[in-house]
């Protein structure tokens, strides 16, 4: 069987870092690791998330990541309001009790 040469390619660097996800995550492995690197383009990235010895690939432009950065922020907020609300629900309840002791948070 005869092989094709290449006669044209491309050969580039792409920035690319590289950290272990037990920096991060309190239940990652020792050896698990996350690495994100930039599109040769510049409009996106590659997120490979490795653990168990298994990798996750994601990839998305700059765009999806602005939209999923505000979308957890939302999600942030929408948590602490259901906590404050559960607080404040809590603490009317130990008043119409007649408790007038308030927990140090």
């Amino acid at each position: 069987m005869k092989t094709k040469e290449i006669k044209d390619f491309d050969s580039y660097k792409r920035l690319a870092v590289f950290a272990t996800l037990s920096q991060f995550d309190a239940f990652a492995k020792e050896d698990d690791f996350i690495e994100v690197a930039q599109w040769k383009n510049g409009e996106g990235f590659d997120v490979t998330i490795n653990n168990n010895h298994r990798d996750t690939l994601v990839q998305l432009t700059y765009g999806e990541f602005d939209a999923i950065k505000k979308l957890v922020k939302a999600l942030d907020k929408l948590q602490q309001d259901e906590w404050e609300k559960k607080r404040e629900k809590t603490e009317d309840k130990r008043w119409q009790s007649g408790d007038r002791t308030f927990p140090l948070d």
